[in-house]
């Protein structure tokens, strides 16, 4: 990663703060490289760099929620209880190893209470090792 960073932006230091040039390069050279680099700051200062195109995604009038297991096999077993007869759809994550299963629903409730249910988008995704902190 600093080797990249280094070649991209031709010092030998990363900055304080994320710089989007080098955020486009490193992710031509691939997904991994880019999330590494966003890992290297606080999630509020990468926030707006995660955030998709509202025009890209089809389901941007839906509520979504995103589940995250501690291991691979307890997020599959949660998507498989929870998406019902249909089943969740399997996608790859960043790595090969932790799949991002997705699957609509409208089994939960909006947060502000009201009797009207909506439609969710549900991810469920996991962590290999040990969870200590939300910032993983």
């Amino acid at each position: 990663l600093i080797r990249a960073v280094t070649e991209i932006s031709g010092k030998d230091v990363i900055d304080d703060t994320p710089n989007k040039r080098i955020l486009d390069s490193l992710a031509k050279r691939g997904q991994k490289l880019r999330f590494e680099y966003l890992g290297l700051y606080p999630y509020s200062i990468v926030s707006p760099f995660l955030m998709t195109s509202q025009s890209k995604n089809s389901h941007s009038d839906k509520v979504k929620i995103l589940m995250v297991a501690e291991k691979p096999s307890i997020a599959k077993s949660i998507a498989d209880a929870l998406s019902g007869n249909r089943g969740p759809y399997q996608r790859r994550g960043v790595s090969r190893a932790l799949p991002v299963y997705e699957f609509t629903t409208d089994r939960f409730l909006p947060v502000n209470g009201e009797n009207e249910k909506k439609q969710c988008l549900v991810r469920v995704t996991s962590v290999v090792g040990h969870i200590y902190s939300l910032g993983f």
